[in-house]
């Protein structure tokens, strides 16, 4: 299996603290909220609000255990019982109470930090196989993690319905996301392998660029905008329409055809 990038484990340290921030955020978000509103849909498609929050704590507390198997067995996976068991996760929290849906966060959050805390660089850098396929260190757990708890927080829709996420954060995850196309979003069941194209994208708030071009394409086009909408678009959560795009505008609108998932 070939490596994709992670996040070097020399940034593990600052990731954990950001993580730590973004996690309070979320739960001070969470603060005094009524049953109503908890159970209200989000700005993600067939999910309340409820779901989002179980689903955040059920993955904290199995990262804890893959930390433990990344570590002592270098192979671990997220759901032990593969897609039934992550459906059954995210719809629990439809019928619990709001205090026990965010306590159930609150101690997923803090069990997973005491852990992440105590690890050392050298940790960071271990190697494993990730849901069988994906061959990675053990940053890609802090690093989908991270993206999890940052995008999740933007989907509850509290602050409005824009992509509201941190700056530290989209400074280190672009460029990772962007590392991942090919190798794990072209890879997946649902990509559409007709569509064949070469998508350069540019970041005009870096001012970086990057080129993804899939097997014998020659069909060309420019997706730019700045750096928190163009991860926005690649995560799924901002329309292509959102940016400026030029060349083949028609493979523009297909790049998540291409590249499905967040």
């Amino acid at each position: 299996m070939n490596r994709t990038p992670d996040l070097p484990a020399e940034d593990a340290r600052v990731a954990v603290l950001a993580l730590q921030r973004a996690s309070q955020h979320l739960l001070d978000q969470l603060e005094g909220l009524t049953h109503e509103s908890v159970q209200a849909p989000s700005l993600l498609p067939n999910w309340s609000r409820a779901n989002l929050i179980t689903h955040l704590a059920y993955v904290g507390r199995a990262l804890v255990r893959m930390t433990d198997e990344a570590l002592a067995d270098g192979a671990t996976s997220t759901y032990l019982r593969g897609p039934e068991e992550r459906a059954e996760s995210i719809k629990r929290g439809n019928h619990m109470p709001t205090d026990l849906l965010r306590k159930e966060l609150t101690v997923a959050i803090e069990e997973l930090d005491r852990m992440w805390s105590g690890l050392s660089e050298f940790d960071w850098e271990t190697p494993f196989i990730l849901n069988g396929t994906h061959d990675v260190r053990l940053t890609r757990l802090l690093m989908l993690r991270w993206m999890e708890v940052e995008v999740h927080t933007s989907d509850f829709g509290f602050d409005g319905p824009g992509f509201d996420v941190s700056e530290l954060f989209i400074a280190a995850a672009l460029p990772l996301r962007i590392s991942w196309l090919v190798q794990h979003h072209r890879s997946r069941e649902d990509a559409d392998h007709s569509v064949r194209g070469i998508w350069h994208l540019r970041a005009t708030t870096s001012h970086e660029a990057w080129t993804i071009k899939t097997a014998g394409a020659t069909t060309e086009c420019v997706i730019e905008g700045p750096d928190r909408d163009l991860l926005g678009f690649i995560l799924g959560r901002v329309p292509v329409g959102n940016l400026v795009t030029s060349g083949n505008v028609g493979l523009a609108h297909r790049f998540k055809l291409a590249f499905p998932g967040p």
